[in-house]
């Protein structure tokens, strides 16, 4: 969702950063574990995203975002099932950070 404060999102920001440099440290099928636990939320969470969705699109019109940002902005459930997709297709890859892919 859109609300939130200045704050929140710098904090959220830095969350996700430390998590992902604890994430590079871990195996690939412990990477590949957290993707599939992340595909599982999403779905698991589908209803809850698409309503908050739809208030972020309130919200954008408001601010009159462009009808570009607007459409990238917009979920609906056949994005959200794409995202699902994409997730289990990297989780699926080789390792990227196999040093012997370099």
């Amino acid at each position: 969702m859109i609300s939130g404060t200045k704050e929140d999102t710098i904090s959220k920001l830095k969350k996700a950063k430390s998590a992902s440099r604890k994430l590079a440290t871990k195996s690939n099928k412990d990477r590949s574990q957290a993707l599939d636990l992340i595909n599982k939320e999403l779905l698991n969470s589908k209803d809850e995203i698409l309503k908050a969705n739809v208030k972020d699109i309130e919200e954008g019109k408001k601010n009159n975002l462009t009808s570009t940002l607007l459409d990238r902005l917009m979920l609906n459930e056949k994005r959200l099932l794409s995202m699902s997709e994409s997730l289990k297709k990297v989780a699926g890859l080789p390792d990227p950070l196999d040093p012997g892919r370099r």
